[in-house]
């Protein structure tokens, strides 16, 4: 209740209405007279909203350009340092499966 509360309390979809309402239809400025704090509440609420909705298209677009990043493993070369054993052995048998080509560093020889 309380996420669902969070994300639409300052919703520009909701709050800007009912904000242009109060400015420009004569009986909910009657309303808007008569309760100061509500008004002034719901200026902040569109103002918080905007702010939001603004920060979420500057970061999506931040976010390479508004392109997302593919791969052409084929093309791709990857160095894997402790590739000998474990996790890292892991890793470069994962990366040769999809195409990269994988140089291995490590102080201990392959075992496999």
């Amino acid at each position: 209740m309380i996420a669902v509360l969070e994300k639409n309390y300052s919703a520009p979809a909701l709050t800007l209405p009912s904000y242009l309402l109060s400015q420009y239809i004569t009986k909910v400025q009657v309303f808007s007279s008569h309760r100061p704090q509500a008004f002034k509440i719901l200026k902040y609420l569109v103002a918080i909203g905007v702010i939001r909705s603004l920060n979420g298209l500057i970061n999506l677009y931040s976010l390479n350009h508004g392109t997302s990043d593919t791969y052409n493993w084929n093309q791709e070369i990857a160095i894997v340092t402790s590739g000998s054993d474990g996790i890292g052995r892991r890793v470069a048998i994962l990366l040769a499966a999809r195409g990269v080509k994988v140089a291995v560093l490590d102080i201990q020889p392959l075992k496999y």
